[in-house]
This record gives C-alpha cells, sequence and structure tokens, in this order.
C-alpha cells in the first residue's frame, strides 16, 4: 500500500488501484497522493488549468465542498462525457471526511510502464 504515514485522520481509497493515502489538514488529493509516491495524470502540476486529475467521488461519508471558482474553471476543460455533479479536480479538492474516488490512471510509479 502506498501509505505515507498516516499523517491526516482522514483516508482517500482510489480505485480501481486500491490505495489508500491520507491528506493531511488543508492538502489537495492529488498532493496527498504524490507524496504517499503514486503517480498521478496532470499536465499543470495541479494549477487547475487543464482538467487531467479529474475524479469521480464514488462515496464520502461528509459532504463535499462546494467546488471554488478556480476549480469550476477547470472542470470545464473535462471532457463532456466525464461531467457531472460527482465529478471534481483532485488538485483542487480538500477532502474533510473519509472518500472513495475512481480516477484511471493514477499508478504506482513500479507499474507507470505495465500494459
Amino acid at each position: 500500500m502506498a501509505e505515507c504515514a498516516k499523517v491526516g485522520t482522514v483516508s482517500v481509497r482510489i480505485e480501481p488501484l486500491g490505495e489508500v493515502v491520507f491528506p493531511r489538514p488543508g492538502e489537495p488529493l492529488m498532493r496527498a497522493a504524490q507524496r504517499a509516491g503514486l503517480h498521478w495524470p496532470t499536465l499543470c502540476n495541479g494549477a487547475s488549468l487543464c482538467g487531467a486529475c479529474h475524479v469521480r467521488v464514488v462515496a464520502a461519508s461528509e459532504p463535499l465542498a462546494p467546488p471554488s471558482a478556480r476549480e469550476l474553471q477547470g472542470l470545464k476543460l473535462v471532457p463532456v462525457y466525464k461531467q457531472g455533479p460527482s465529478v471534481r479536480l483532485a488538485c483542487q479538492l480538500v477532502p474533510k471526511g473519509e472518500m472513495t474516488v475512481e480516477r484511471a490512471g493514477v499508478a504506482r510509479p513500479d507499474r507507470r510502464n505495465d500494459s
């Protein structure tokens, strides 16, 4: 499991990879995953300019805060067929409670080149 130390009290399960990360308070999901050693698809490295880091929130123990204006701009770049109320940008999404998200393309570094 790519868990760094369990520094946060919140855990996020990333499917279909099956990894669990523990974001620090105020830390976006993508940053927590990168800190845990996972490769996260992105083109803008968290600037909310590409939409490549989008996730679908499958379950959340706490209501999600509404997207910020910055996140809303980035969400416009997500392909239309993937958009919806449960789609958020991992570079902007700060988990407040336990959650499960879906995002293809997240990988452990040792598996990035597997076919």
